[in-house]
């Protein structure tokens, strides 16, 4: 075999080892990164869906005289509602609220707010009628009663 044969042969052979890997990477690289930059098609990639945070309580203020309660608002729909209420008077006095989902939740929790003293509580209302009064023996029927429409 001469020199030149060696030589066309062992080129043929490199070029063939060329071509063949050329033909191979791309298809490796394909499977490898999970990244792709080329133009075939793609899976999108979508953000973790955060879970909605849910909105903040609406403040309604609520004055308490004798024998009055005052609210900050009289329109009312279904959600979340802190009732600060603030005893302006000069007995003690508290806010019951029952309807639909609340059974007789008072404000502030346990006992009266004295002459000057302010407290809250979050209460949810749903549709339908609620009565507000003081649960102070005797103070609700002097006309610390009302009722809202919630809708």
């Amino acid at each position: 075999m001469s020199p030149s044969t060696t030589y066309t042969r062992t080129r043929t052979a490199l070029l063939g080892a060329t071509l063949a890997l050329a033909v191979t990477l791309p298809a490796v690289a394909a499977c490898g990164s999970g990244s792709s930059t080329g133009s075939g098609p793609t899976t999108p990639t979508t953000p973790a869906q955060a879970s909605p945070t849910p909105a903040a309580p609406v403040k309604v203020t609520v004055d308490e005289t004798e024998f009055k309660i005052t609210l900050s608002q009289s329109s009312f729909r279904p959600g979340s509602y802190e009732f600060a209420v603030t005893n302006s008077g000069k007995f003690p006095h508290n806010v019951v609220i029952n309807g639909p989902g609340v059974d007789k939740q008072k404000i502030p929790a346990g006992t009266p707010l004295t002459a000057g003293q302010a407290g809250a509580g979050t209460v949810t209302l749903q549709s339908g009628s609620y009565e507000i009064y003081c649960g102070v023996p005797g103070h609700k029927a002097k006309g610390m009663d009302l009722t809202i429409q919630v809708s």
